[in-house]
């Protein structure tokens, strides 16, 4: 998401009392440090941001308006409300993530709930036509990417050509391996050529 959405949907919110920056054992904040200068400095917040780092590459925060930022935790908190389209929601988001460009900031944020309802379940973005075409120039990532599609397509209620539901039957996608040794390579080559002979994109 590029700086000036995210400053829009930041006003809409009122005046920045706080900025909290939260570092899994992934995350390489300095990717991020440009940014947040930006950020701050269009949104006139002149204080440096609290940074907290946890030993974990998956937690959640936990943030009230009255009494605030309260904890870390890597367990989920069972006070929080979950969106009833949490599952669909959540493998649209992760094939998003997957098939979004290198270091984009015009990936949308979903935004979840807002004026006191859950929001609709986004719409894939890439699209699927535009994804097809991404797992057919990208060979070198074809069994990651082809079994993501293959895992998340259902729970994300996608429709793929009949082509490629078959390829998936055929080949048992969800067995491809995750680390590829020398055959696994050469079968990797093989199974994107019959992809890109479907024909689908």
């Amino acid at each position: 998401m590029r700086e000036s959405e995210l400053i829009a949907i930041i006003d809409q919110l009122g005046p920045v009392r706080e900025i909290l920056i939260a570092n899994g054992t992934q995350t390489n904040a300095a990717l991020f440090d440009s940014r947040i200068k930006i950020l701050s400095k269009k949104l006139s917040f002149l204080k440096s941001p609290r940074i907290f780092s946890h030993p974990s590459p998956s937690f959640s925060v936990k943030y009230s308006v009255k009494q605030g930022f309260q904890k870390i935790s890597t367990q989920s908190n069972e006070q929080i409300v979950k969106s009833p389209y949490e599952i669909k929601r959540d493998a649209i988001n992760k094939l998003t993530d997957l098939f979004a460009r290198p270091r984009a900031q015009d990936v949308r944020v979903d935004i979840q709930y807002t004026q006191n309802e859950f929001t609709d379940v986004p719409e894939i973005d890439p699209p699927v036509a535009r994804i097809l075409q991404l797992i057919e120039e990208q060979a070198q990532f074809f069994f990651l990417n082809i079994k993501a599609l293959k895992q998340y397509s259902t729970i994300a209620e996608l429709k793929l050509p009949i082509a490629l539901i078959d390829f998936f039957e055929r080949h048992t996608v969800d067995q491809l391996p995750d680390f590829l040794n020398t055959q696994d390579f050469d079968k990797q080559t093989k199974l994107h050529s019959e992809y890109i002979g479907l024909n689908i994109r």
